[in-house]
């Protein structure tokens, strides 16, 4: 007689689901992977955030030195009485502040591109982590609910043994009078 307990056929053997959840820690793999690509993404973005800011201020000095020169310049024409030299003069400097201006406002339209990059990369970094902790919280649920399965599958099938077993004593103990019965009839009768 097979002494291993009968489930019917209904019960799921004990993990039976491993695929599945082999299958979830891969995409917790593959996302943590792209999380370390995205901190490489900011780390690099830092950096050059750092050098455009550098530059920026580069920009700024220099153009702080045209102006300089344009200023003396002017000077040295207001010391100059040729009125159509100082025309040409005031044509030149007004170019030249036009384009310190020009520069002065690209410069500030980068300086606050750069500036907001951080916040862009902090605003992608935090709805990745909110993604990854919603797979992990889901894994982890996926995976207590499995557990919890097996567990009731393993109690019922004690349940079912124990009452196995308590039928087989019963017919035990009932096979046993009934052999000591017959026992003793043969035994009674012999003597007779």
């Amino acid at each position: 007689m097979d002494d291993s307990p009968q489930t019917n056929g209904t019960a799921d053997p004990p993990f039976a689901d491993t695929p599945a959840i082999s299958q979830s820690l891969a995409e917790l793999e593959e996302e943590l992977q792209r999380l370390k690509s995205a901190a490489e993404h900011i780390e690099a973005s830092k950096e050059a955030a750092l050098k455009a800011a550098e530059t920026a201020d580069g920009v700024r000095a220099s153009t702080g030195d045209l102006s300089e020169s344009a200023h003396r310049l002017v000077e040295e024409i207001d010391d100059v009485d040729f009125p159509s030299r100082i025309d040409k003069i005031n044509a030149s400097i007004e170019s030249v502040e036009a384009e310190v201006d020009g520069v002065r406002s690209e410069v500030d339209s980068v300086r606050s591109e750069v500036e907001g990059i951080p916040d862009q990369i902090q605003s992608v970094s935090k709805e990745q982590a909110e993604r990854l902790e919603e797979s992990l919280q889901a894994t982890e649920q996926r995976v207590v609910e499995k557990v919890e399965t097996h567990y009731e599958n393993v109690e019922r099938l004690h349940d079912e043994t124990r009452q196995t077993l308590v039928e087989i004593q019963k017919w035990t103990k009932g096979a046993v009078l009934l052999g000591g019965t017959a026992l003793l009839l043969v035994v009674l009768f012999a003597a007779v």
